[in-house]
């Protein structure tokens, strides 16, 4: 629909609008119906949508994929074991970065 802008969808033979509309008058009548659904979240699906169907990410080949994964795993991780006290055995950092650690920090 992205690609041929002409075609247009019915609504019970009521009226009809252009497709690429379509996403749109959904999000409106999901905010009608339920107010507390998030509006930006919905949005933003509708835009990477948008932007996958315009093959924006047509360069993402397995490999970039598995290694965005992992390193988003990384730091997810990191990050638990920064700001947390999940016990995360496996992680072992730095004792400047490690906050239950009595040596000196790094912010002072």
């Amino acid at each position: 629909s992205l690609l041929s802008p002409s075609q247009s969808a019915s609504f019970f033979g009521i009226f009809s609008m252009p497709m690429w509309l379509t996403p749109f008058s959904s999000l409106l009548l999901t905010q009608i119906i339920v107010p507390q659904a998030s509006f930006i979240a919905h949005l933003s699906g509708i835009i990477v949508g948008i932007l996958i169907g315009l093959g924006l990410f047509a360069w993402i080949t397995p490999f970039w994929f598995v290694s965005f994964f992992l390193w988003s795993l990384l730091f997810l991780l990191v990050s638990l074991k920064l700001t947390t006290h999940i016990p995360l055995p496996f992680i072992h950092l730095p004792p400047e970065f490690d906050p239950s650690s009595t040596a000196p920090s790094l912010y002072g």
